[in-house]
């Protein structure tokens, strides 16, 4: 986050984003007159256009464009992040939908997954704000369940057998959607982690939080982190066709696209966000630092995640 040349009114307080997905409004802080308020925003980035994510998913990384995998296909399936990320996957799919139509997959045979993970299973508010009304009178949406529907691969994760979504796991051509942010022990999430643990089931999900709590964390480092090497080859064989990765702006907006491998994509989307959430330090130490968990507010689970930039040193 780039510092900002002008410090807050003294007095006056301070203004946060406040409830992604509720209000989108701000929350204001008050702080004591005497206090002197300096800013710490984020590098930032321009809002990709609908012609630019256009080009990105056009033009994948380390795999072929989506429409030639979707050739010949009778069935595929979207895994989304759910209401904890912050993505306005709404805006990507569409996109997504049409290439697999224009390749000939039936629009009947298209499923979106919401990929929650242990969190709350998703609900139709949750559907309506990930992927919008107008989608979801064309395509078949369903909520992952990490305790029902699930299929066993005849892969292990540290030596626990990996169940995944039924839905997921039968269609012919798989594709994962997801934010790119910062992540406690998966240095981004993103990639591969949409199945693991995003579609995984409850002893699956249970191992791979034991990286953090055995102190496995990668933080927003990705080279050498146990958990994010383990994960992505669990998921390499359980077989992820295609991921689309994107780092967001302070609009939430998609900043950076990247498309294709999920191991390559998946890189490159990580290195852009590293750049746009990049935080400057100030300039003269401060005696306090106020941090806010937007755009991961909606729960309280989601606390942890206004601490990674100070662990990560991106600020």
């Amino acid at each position: 986050m780039a510092r900002s040349e002008r410090a807050v009114a003294p007095g006056l307080g301070v203004r946060l984003p406040w409830s992604v997905w509720a209000s989108e409004g701000e929350h204001l802080l008050e702080i004591p007159a005497s206090w002197e308020c300096v800013p710490l925003r984020m590098a930032d980035a321009p809002s990709l256009s609908r012609s630019e994510i256009a080009r990105a998913l056009d033009h994948p990384i380390g795999a072929p464009p989506l429409d030639t995998l979707a050739r010949g296909k009778r069935s595929a399936s979207i895994a989304i992040d759910d209401r904890t990320r912050p993505l306005k996957t709404a805006v990507l799919l569409p996109e997504l939908v049409d290439r697999l139509t224009n390749a000939g997959v039936p629009i009947d045979r298209i499923t979106i997954v919401v990929a929650s993970g242990a969190h709350r299973r998703a609900n139709e508010q949750d559907f309506e704000a990930k992927i919008g009304r107008e989608l979801l009178a064309r395509v078949r949406a369903v909520p992952h369940d990490p305790r029902a529907d699930l299929v066993d691969t005849g892969v292990a994760l540290g030596g626990v057998p990996v169940r995944v979504n039924r839905e997921f796991a039968g269609a012919e051509l798989r594709i994962g959607l997801g934010a790119v942010i910062p992540h406690p022990f998966a240095g981004f999430s993103g990639g591969g982690k949409i199945v693991i643990p995003g579609l995984a089931d409850l002893d699956v999900l249970a191992r791979t939080h034991k990286f953090a709590l055995m102190g496995f964390r990668g933080g927003a480092r990705l080279e050498g982190n146990s958990f994010r090497a383990e994960m992505e080859a669990a998921v390499r064989q359980i077989g992820l066709d295609w991921t689309v990765n994107v780092a967001l702006n302070s609009q939430r907006d998609a900043a950076a696209v990247c498309a294709g491998d999920m191991v390559e994509a998946h890189r490159a989307a990580a290195a852009a966000a590293a750049r746009i959430g990049m935080t400057q330090p100030p300039e003269r130490p401060l005696d306090a630092i106020l941090l806010n968990a937007y755009p991961k507010d909606g729960e309280l689970l989601q606390v942890e995640s206004a601490l990674v930039p100070l662990r990560q040193g991106m600020m």
